[in-house]
């Protein structure tokens, strides 16, 4: 199974898009107006207060203030309706923290075409914090980049506690609930249940999530390896759709962990690729010999959301790659379409050679897993898995506590059937 042939370009385009967003740029003469106003020092100890839209105005519109390592704590709920939001550092990148202290922020309007969507433009090497996204909408109309509530593209920084709550989301390509792109750095704790509507690479919670990042030096793109992506402990429960790469929680994943983490909304592909928590899992972004493949590794998750793809739909994952490990996972939606389906997972494919020179590329064979996985078989609809990931059980065998300490798990606190 070969995945949609447009995507790896129309992904990199979006890469060197989101990274161009994050380049540096010199700081107002005048220094951050909201530090001085406040007669802050913009530390942990003393940040900068967010009360109000005009504060957080101020921060989005303001380079001296967003490309600092200045801290941000908001200090009351913000409304933003009535007024469409221009993302905080259009066309650059907030690199400070910003602490939401458990706040909201309602009725966020952003819809634009170029650069990346979202509350924030990019985060570069940044911290967001305990911040709630609640209602509105993010629209991408044209061009590349990233699109989700939070940011289109995070490079290299932790968002934790951050929730989307009844947001819609609607972009093109690498498109998410939270973030479009996350290339290397942490989610963690984080939570989503916006609808999300894109073409490729769209996911509950991210759409694309890589250590790799495609640097954009005036005409020529250098691939820049960043570290592996940690998520952990995060949700995503609203409805996903789009073309390819689909995924409850993920769109597409490469070379990462993802752990205690779990979907549950229904996710549809009009073409390939579709898995109720990741669409697609990849080594090295596709783009590595079989030798250099970093595998990704999948642990305590799951996913209950129907399925339904052209091609390649699977419970938990839609296909998948050379070296992915999947331990003490399962899924139980209902998973429909073409071959290939399956329980767990549904195929892998041929990883077509980049125009770099590389004549041996990966050719999708996932080694076969732990036995420590499993789908509902009736409630999937599904008898087989790929590449030997997980075994079918019956429904009462899937609520059968003994299902899972038979294959090692780690139940130490209660049980639910």
């Amino acid at each position: 199974m070969r995945r949609l042939p447009l995507i790896p370009l129309v992904l990199a385009l979006a890469v060197v898009a989101g990274w161009s967003a994050v380049a540096p740029a010199p700081a107002d003469a005048n220094g951050c107006y909201l530090r001085f106003l406040q007669g802050t020092t913009g530390t942990a100890e003393d940040p900068i207060l967010i009360p109000d839209r005009a504060a957080l105005t101020e921060l989005a519109t303001s380079s001296s203030c967003y490309l600092t390592d200045y801290v941000f704590r908001q200090t009351a709920d913000i409304d933003l309706s009535g007024g469409a939001w221009t993302p905080i550092a259009t066309g650059l990148a907030f690199t400070g923290t910003y602490d939401g202290a458990g706040h909201r922020i309602t009725g966020l309007d952003v819809s634009v075409a170029s650069h990346n969507a979202g509350l924030f433009d990019s985060l570069n090497n940044a911290t967001v914090r305990d911040v709630v996204i609640s209602g509105g909408r993010v629209v991408r109309t044209a061009g590349s980049g990233g699109t989700g509530a939070l940011a289109g593209f995070a490079n290299g920084s932790d968002v934790i506690r951050v929730q989307v709550d009844g947001t819609r989301i609607e972009g093109l390509t690498e498109t998410g609930g939270l973030i479009g792109t996350v290339c290397g750095g942490s989610i963690t704790h984080s939570r989503s249940s916006a609808t999300v509507v894109g073409t490729g690479a769209v996911g509950g919670l991210v759409g694309a999530a890589r250590p790799l990042c495609l640097v954009s030096v005036g005409s020529v793109s250098i691939a820049t390896p960043a570290d592996p992506v940690t998520l952990a402990d995060s949700s995503a429960t609203g409805a996903v759709s789009g073309v390819g790469a689909v995924g409850g929680l993920i769109g597409q994943f490469s070379d990462g962990t993802l752990e205690r983490s779990f979907a549950t909304g229904a996710v549809t592909a009009s073409g390939q690729a579709a898995g109720g928590l990741v669409g697609e899992v990849l080594s090295s972004y596709g783009v590595a010999t079989p030798a250099a493949d970093v595998p990704s590794a999948l642990t305590d998750v799951y996913a209950t959301g129907v399925v339904a793809a052209a091609g390649g739909a699977g419970g938990l994952v839609g296909e998948t790659e050379q070296g992915t490990v999947i331990t003490r996972a399962y899924a139980t939606g209902r998973v429909a379409g073409a071959a290939p389906t399956g329980g767990l997972v549904a195929g892998a494919y041929v990883v077509p050679c980049p125009s770099s020179g590389i004549s041996v590329c990966s050719v999708g064979v996932a080694a076969a897993a732990p036995a420590t996985s499993f789908w509902d078989s009736a409630t999937t609809g599904q008898t087989a898995s790929h590449g030997g990931f997980g075994s079918a059980r019956s429904t009462a065998e899937m609520q059968s506590l003994a299902t899972y300490t038979a294959a090692g798990w780690p139940i130490a606190r209660g049980f639910s059937s």
